[in-house]
């Protein structure tokens, strides 16, 4: 399961077209993004993205918009994966899902157009991380900004770019 990506050989030519590549939890996500009309879609089929399934995106693409659940879980997953994918050189960014929301739950809700909305909006993986430790620390104390030092660091000493690697550490 860690070697493969659900629908990977449907989305290759939308990924390339479209240049980059959405990747989700589960094949229900999946299935109705696709249904939708959004293609360029993989899901890795649980919240553990491996370092294998990365290196099947990098083949396709750099760019990667990230849409795992808005739940806990689904926020720490996006977190590990996002490190996987700073590894392997990769532009990545977040659509953050509220509550207990998933992709396919937002879709038949909210409809196809706040997706799409959505993912044009997506954040910086910098940015969605940022604003995930702010909600569980205060930057307004210094104990708040050393904890969101603490869990932003080691990402940041990830990025295998110097020039990108500054440029967090000045935004941070």
């Amino acid at each position: 399961k860690g070697r493969v990506l659900y629908g990977l050989h449907w989305a290759v030519p939308p990924i390339r077209e479209r240049a980059f590549c959405i990747v989700v939890e589960g094949y229900m996500d999946l299935v109705t993004l696709a249904q939708e009309g959004i293609r360029n879609v993989v899901a890795s089929m649980g919240t553990s993205l491996t370092e294998a399934q990365v290196q099947l995106i990098r083949k396709h693409t750099r760019h990667v918009v990230m849409i795992y659940d808005g739940d806990y879980a689904g926020q720490m997953a996006t977190l590990r994966g996002l490190d996987l994918f700073l590894e392997q050189e990769m532009r990545v960014k977040v659509v953050g899902l509220a509550g207990n929301l998933d992709p396919d739950s937002m879709i038949r809700s909210q409809g196809v157009a706040a997706m799409i909305q959505a993912i044009q909006q997506s954040q910086d993986l910098f940015d969605y991380k940022l604003g995930l430790l702010k909600r569980s620390f205060d930057p307004k104390t210094l104990e708040g900004r050393v904890g969101i030092c603490a869990e932003m660091l080691p990402t940041i000493k990830r990025v295998p770019n110097a020039i990108h690697r500054g440029e967090y550490i000045k935004r941070l």
